[in-house]
């Protein structure tokens, strides 16, 4: 998955780069397709997936978007 890492020097330059973040499959739901899923990140905890198309309708998330 890639991510865009925004930091900053000592002397406040602002740094942005992409990174690759390494991602198993999860399941969460059975009758759902398994999600990419990252580790977690040091913050005060940071997750990050990507759920693949169709797949918010099983898991009860209504979209504010219509088709």
């Amino acid at each position: 998955m890639e991510c865009l890492r925004i930091s900053a020097t000592p002397d406040g330059e602002s740094h942005f780069d992409e990174v690759e973040l390494p991602t198993t499959k999860r399941s969460v739901h059975p009758d759902a397709v398994p999600f990419d899923v990252t580790a977690s990140y040091r913050a005060s905890s940071v997750r990050f997936t990507h759920i693949p198309a169709g797949c918010a309708r099983l898991l009860g998330i209504r979209s504010r978007r219509r088709c």
